[in-house]
């Protein structure tokens, strides 16, 4: 029995991913996918008609797909052409037939720049994985439009081998803070310092789980 703790629009969050939210383990696809959730519809819903935040399901299925056809088909109830900025976060698992994998990292698609930026928090680790997801995007959306090489942006670092979904999440919470403060306008460069650490940023979304279960309580298992 693994019950379910919250069921929020697209998202379920169990009991068992909680444990993610340790310090030293590595956050899940429940837990990335409920913040993203929570991104859109609640905290940066200011920014709806501009922002799409993609599921990590439909990144890896957008990098593993086999066909231009089948992103298409994938991306079309999105509606991705009319969005200015696109968040995608990006895993290295590279098997369709496996779950998981070792690293997060985000990568963000601008129209305005007319490129897309890549935030790695362990060197570049996960480079080739953000560029196929990039060229499929752009081969899939002809509103996609590249006036600039795909750009690898200078950010903090991790100092252990787990934390690169709390990162994630949060150079996702700064570029989307800062956007709001400037009327919607795209800046790379905000993610220059963190707000707090990861260890406290895994302390905030156990926080607002309970928060948002205490607000939409469920009956599942």
């Amino acid at each position: 029995m693994d019950p379910v703790v919250l069921s929020y629009f697209d998202s379920l969050v169990r009991e068992s991913d909680l444990l993610t939210l340790s310090d030293g383990a590595w956050l899940n696809d429940s837990v990335i996918n409920l913040c993203l959730d929570y991104y859109q519809q609640d905290r940066f819903a200011a920014l709806q008609d501009r922002v799409c935040f993609l599921s990590p399901d439909v990144s890896q299925l957008i990098k593993l797909a086999e066909s231009a056809e089948v992103v298409r088909g994938v991306l079309e109830p999105l509606a991705l052409e009319s969005k200015e900025v696109l968040v995608i976060p990006v895993n290295d698992q590279a098997d369709p037939n496996a779950a998981g994998g070792t690293h997060w990292t985000l990568l963000v698609y601008s129209r305005e720049k007319g490129s897309f930026f890549y935030f790695d928090s362990f060197g570049k680790w996960s480079l080739p994985h953000a560029a196929r997801i990039a060229t499929r995007l752009v081969k899939s959306i002809p509103e996609i439009v590249i006036k600039q090489p795909l750009a690898v942006i200078p950010c903090p670092q991790q100092s252990n081998t787990f934390d690169c979904g709390v990162f994630m999440l949060m150079f996702i919470e700064v570029l989307c803070t800062d956007m709001m403060q400037h009327c919607g306008r795209f800046d790379e460069t905000s993610v220059a310092a963190l707000p707090c650490t990861p260890s406290q940023k895994r302390r905030d979304i156990r926080n607002l789980i309970e928060t948002l279960s205490a607000q939409r309580p469920t009956g599942c298992t």
